[in-house]
This record gives structure tokens, sequence and C-alpha cells, in this order.
């Protein structure tokens, strides 16, 4: 889990706003295409009823930052954890792993060449080293 402290809704929406296209371009995307646009503009959209919802500009004026828990790239709150295992009562383990960009890249170009998730292929890899 990844805490992380904005004093800004500008400073907010920009880090939301590279994250969509950092993921946008690890996926191929077509920046130059309506679908795109149309996809960004509803991203943003969310980005703002988040901030409004979670009442962030309260929190910066009582705390001076509005802190937000983000894990795997969902914020807690909307977080809801589901396996994709038939038979996840067997996983009981959980890890955290910190990667370079470099292994991380060779990590997603190994799960998009095996059509799997990253940790499905984690588990793959253990199982098979």
């Amino acid at each position: 889990m990844r805490v992380i402290s904005f004093k800004s809704y500008e400073e907010y929406r920009e880090f939301m706003f590279q994250k969509f296209i950092h993921k946008a371009k690890r996926n191929g995307a077509n920046f130059e295409s309506t679908e795109f646009q149309e996809r960004l503009d509803e991203r943003m959209k969310r980005v703002e009823e988040f901030w409004n919802e979670r009442e962030c500009e309260k929190q910066i004026a009582d705390r001076g930052s509005a802190t937000l828990s983000v894990h795997r790239g969902m914020f807690k709150e909307d977080q809801r954890k589901v396996s994709k295992d038939l038979d996840n009562a067997k996983l009981t383990e959980s890890i955290h792993v910190r990667l370079d960009a470099n292994t991380y890249d060779k990590l997603l170009t190994f799960c998009e060449k095996h059509n799997m998730d990253i940790s499905q292929a984690v588990r793959f890899l253990i199982q098979n080293s």
C-alpha cells in the first residue's frame, strides 16, 4: 500500500493524468483516436468526482494536504479483492516486491506474451524455476 499526499486538486489531477497516460502507452493506445480522448475525458471526470466525494479540499484546509491510500493502482476505499484463481483457499501468503523499470518492463512483456496477469506470472515463474 502506498500513501500519497496532495496539496491541491491540480497536483492530484496531474498525477492521475500521468498515470493514465503511462498505462495507455504500456497498452499501446492510439493517442490520436477519438475513443482514447473520450476515455481520457471520462477518467478525468471520475478523478474530479473522487476528489469531491472524499472532501479533499476540506482536508487541505484543515491539514495542508489531502492524503489518499493507493493499493495496486486502486484507491483503497474502491478496492474489491477478487482472486482469479479457482482454488484460492490455497493462496494464503502475500508478497510485495519493488522492481527497477527494466525488470518491471520484462515482467510486463512476459505477461503479455503468455496472456497472464502479474500475480499469475510470478506464481508460474516460481513453480517452474
